[in-house]
């Protein structure tokens, strides 16, 4: 049973300036969010089915029992009889300045410059206790192995804790007994600042010709502390503090073939940095994957070099046509991969490579229509139809001198599709739309020497949303259907066996089978 209360506070305040007589413009964005989360009485049973048939001909309901799972001494979420309790607060506050210039050389060129700053700084703290139910099983006392076969609704009453009774023979039997199971290292303090600069050039010549260049310098500190293996005896914690330094630089370049043709170039660096819980050594039980998850606090951060190759082409009013080639290079990448059994934590991969080719295309249907002034004319020129299609092929080498072996990236599909159409009314302040994405079968678990990759079957997400303006778009009326086709989806994990991208169910052995569930919101927001 497992009940989470999340809250969350986030506001913002925002300023445009224009200083006409140096034609600069600044623009700054100060937040603040405060988020609380909360696991009030968190418990896991755990039963197994076992079956034994004393006599075929004549069979008793006795027969087929199911049996409570439990230690006799160990504790943790991983065992059955378990009880957890949890809070997290965390605050982010930041301030963030853009200021940008134009300049003109001559007619033909021109040319801005923009710089701006961030500062962000994050702060977390997480506590936790585990307690759990076992056996009283300690020097003479005999446990009472009956008391695993009740139902859960009777197994942990006060009747069956502690000494139960001394038989005819002076045995002692015993049931349960509470156990705290928290350890030293689950609760920890965390926070992070992050400085950064850039500096941005954004050329312009002629008509065919634009440029935009720049760098970006990022200064980031975090730390997370825990306590030691012994604090209850030593009281000493454990730090770890990471200071990097990073220039990130980037380039765009755009040429405009005729009016209605470009082709695109672009470099980027960008980051992946990790987040505090995948730091953290504190180990849950992942309902969901039946894992217990745990992090690491040896991760650094991962690097990515980005090229791409795009061409595109407007042939007429609200269409655009698109074909991109793209090419990833990571370094360091972050995954998820299996430890001990029913164990994960995540891992940085030494190099990893993404590359593959994206179609995009994009119309208003009442382009075919023009000057069309009926009903169905005006519908149609507040149509879109979008779709984006991506093939994507990932490597990553997990071979050693000798023994050379590939596999995708761990969350990496080798297809991505997102199809959608949307009906916008700007004149009533209405709009409404409709999203499909098909993700390809990935993996989802990096295996190991015993353990194989586990993978999840691609499957359809259909999002469905309406929204409602009034007072001048002041006042907002939002409804969102997120993920409706997913009561009709079985979702399967499963070993891949055949070494085939897609889902085989004659080949591959499924390890558990997965329903989610439809996420239906209601929103109003008001803008002062």
């Amino acid at each position: 049973m497992w009940f989470t209360q999340n809250n969350i506070i986030s506001s913002q305040l925002i300023g445009d300036h224009y200083i006409p007589s140096a034609k600069i413009k600044i623009n700054w964005v100060g937040s603040y969010s405060d988020i609380q989360r909360s696991v009030p009485n968190l418990r896991r049973q755990l039963y197994l089915k076992f079956d034994h048939i004393n006599d075929p001909q004549n069979p008793l309901a006795t027969d087929t029992m199911y049996q409570t799972q439990m230690a006799v001494t160990s504790t943790g979420p991983a065992y059955g009889g378990s009880m957890l309790w949890s809070k997290l607060k965390e605050d982010i506050r930041s301030f963030k300045v853009d200021v940008s210039r134009p300049f003109k050389i001559t007619e033909h060129f021109k040319f801005d410059i923009k710089l701006g700053g961030l500062v962000q700084q994050r702060r977390r703290s997480f506590d936790i206790r585990q307690i759990s139910y076992t056996k009283y099983n300690v020097g003479t006392v005999k446990f009472q192995d009956s008391l695993l076969y009740l139902p859960e609704n009777q197994i942990f009453s006060s009747q069956n804790m502690g000494l139960l009774y001394t038989d005819v023979f002076g045995n002692r039997v015993g049931g349960f007994k509470l156990k705290d199971g928290t350890q030293p290292r689950d609760p920890y303090t965390a926070s992070s600042t992050l400085q950064a600069g850039y500096l941005m050039l954004d050329l312009k010549f002629k008509s065919w010709f634009r440029g935009v260049i720049g760098a970006r310098v990022e200064n980031y500190t975090q730390m997370l502390t825990t306590n030691n293996a012994d604090y209850f005896i030593s009281k000493k914690q454990t730090s770890k503090d990471t200071i990097v330094l990073d220039i990130l630089p980037s380039v765009n370049l755009i040429f405009s073939l005729t009016e209605k043709q470009n082709v695109r170039l672009s470099y980027s660096r960008t980051l992946n940095r990790p987040e505090f819980r995948e730091l953290a050594p504190f180990a849950f039980w992942d309902f969901n994957t039946e894992y217990l998850l745990s992090g690491n606090d040896t991760l650094t951060r991962a690097t990515i070099d980005n090229y791409d190759l795009r061409y595109e082409i407007y042939p007429g009013r609200g269409q655009m046509f698109s074909v991109s080639g793209f090419y990833k290079n990571f370094l360091n990448p972050i995954e998820q991969k299996a430890g001990n059994v029913k164990e994960i934590s995540y891992v940085n991969t030494k190099r990893a490579q993404n590359f593959g080719l994206e179609l995009e295309y994009r119309i208003i249907l009442g382009t075919f229509m023009k000057n069309d002034s009926s009903i169905l004319g005006k519908i149609l020129n507040n149509l879109a139809l979008f779709t984006n299609y991506a093939y994507i092929k990932s490597k990553v080498n997990v071979g050693s001198d000798t023994i050379k072996a590939t596999r995708p990236m761990q969350g990496q599909s080798p297809y991505l599709v997102n199809a959608g159409i949307t009906y916008a009314d700007n004149i009533n302040n209405f709009s409404v739309s409709a999203l499909v994405n098909r993700f390809g079968s990935r993996i989802y678990i990096v295996g190991n020497d015993i353990t194989p990759d586990l993978w999840e079957a691609g499957r359809t997400v259909l999002d469905l949303q309406a929204t409602k303006s009034f007072l001048k778009n002041k006042l907002e009326v939002r409804f969102t259907i997120k993920d409706a086709l997913a009561k009709k989806q079985l979702q399967y994990f499963y070993s891949n066996k055949d070494k085939n991208i897609n889902y085989n169910k004659s080949v591959d052995d499924v390890i558990w089978i997965s329903t989610y569930g439809t996420v239906y919101s209601l929103s109003l927001s008001y803008r002062f």
